[in-house]
């Protein structure tokens, strides 16, 4: 038995609660359990147990040995599910819903070159901007911007969202550079208005403190992708998502306004879908091709 086999056995008698049913579980001899715990303390150089004839407690060495234990079976688990995957074709109907801005920018590359690489694949691919019941609607995966709320779905963060206060070349040459944020009082704004929801006081960070100023918008829309072309046509001070923004900045087709304020990101990014013990592989592996392609740190911060 090498080291990895004796924490995942040490990580079994922490969940049994005795040398005896762990060994029971295994089919094995309460002698052999005791042997392996006992190389491994030695290999360690720690004492992983306080033992007494009646009970049997970690330490606090022990405690931190079993969380890695953990960690272990965890990622020997998913390797294997991985390769369980592999050995599965990948085929049938993938239903995805994701907000029309992010979606057509992000999300529908990486379905065209998952289709790609898996051609008896079909994808279902809806831009929406409302909320979705997944499990009712038979949605397979929801890209959603927004602070998970649902317990029902697991959520896969893809992304933190912060976010920039931007205007054209031409606006500034006409209307000036706000002095300060509450000098965007006098300033037209664009904003993002959907049901139940105005983007009209704009969030930022006073030291450690949040503070938001109440904007003029002169027009308002929502959707996210005429949200920037507005901006980029001279209409007003937007506050838009880093990913919508591409290279515009560096290309100097925007330009940043009150650069030094530390603005209050939006929710990050999440693929959400319903808690299942296995994924089908098609969400599996389209999950993989998410993190994969999007990143970490995501690659439209490093356009930027």
């Amino acid at each position: 038995m090498d080291q990895v086999s004796r924490m995942l056995l040490f990580a079994d008698v922490v969940n049994y609660g005795s040398y005896t049913k762990a060994a029971n579980k295994r089919h094995i001899s309460r002698s052999v359990v005791s042997k392996q715990i006992s190389k491994l303390e030695l290999e360690l150089d720690v004492r992983l147990f306080h033992r007494t004839t009646r009970s049997l407690s970690l330490t606090e060495i022990g405690k931190i040995v079993f969380q890695q234990a953990l960690k272990i079976r965890k990622n020997l688990e998913e390797t294997q599910a991985l390769l369980e995957i592999g050995q599965q074709k990948i085929q049938g109907l993938l239903r995805i819903t994701c907000p029309s801005h992010f979606g057509f920018l992000h999300i529908q590359p990486i379905v065209y070159r998952f289709m790609k690489d898996y051609p008896d694949i079909q994808v279902e691919l809806s831009f929406e901007n409302r909320y979705i019941d997944i499990v009712a609607e038979g949605i397979d995966l929801a890209i959603r911007i927004t602070h998970p709320k649902d317990s029902n779905l697991i959520a896969l963060k893809l992304a933190d969202n912060p976010v920039k206060m931007i205007a054209s070349v031409d606006f500034t040459e006409q209307y000036g550079l706000p002095e300060n944020i509450y000098d965007l009082k006098n300033h037209p704004c664009v904003v993002y208005s959907a049901e139940g929801v105005l983007v009209d006081h704009w969030q930022y960070y006073e030291g450690k403190k949040v503070q938001s100023i109440k904007v003029n918008p002169v027009f308002l829309t929502n959707d996210g992708n005429t949200l920037l072309e507005s901006v980029k046509a001279g209409i007003g001070i937007g506050l838009l998502a880093d990913f919508m923004l591409g290279d515009s900045i560096k290309k100097k087709e925007l330009i940043m306004i009150l650069p030094e304020t530390s603005l209050v990101p939006y929710s990050p990014i999440y693929a959400m879908y319903s808690s299942r013990e296995y994924l089908p592989p098609k969400l599996a592996v389209f999950l993989e091709y998410l993190k994969k392609f999007i990143g970490k740190p995501p690659y439209w911060k490093i356009q930027l």
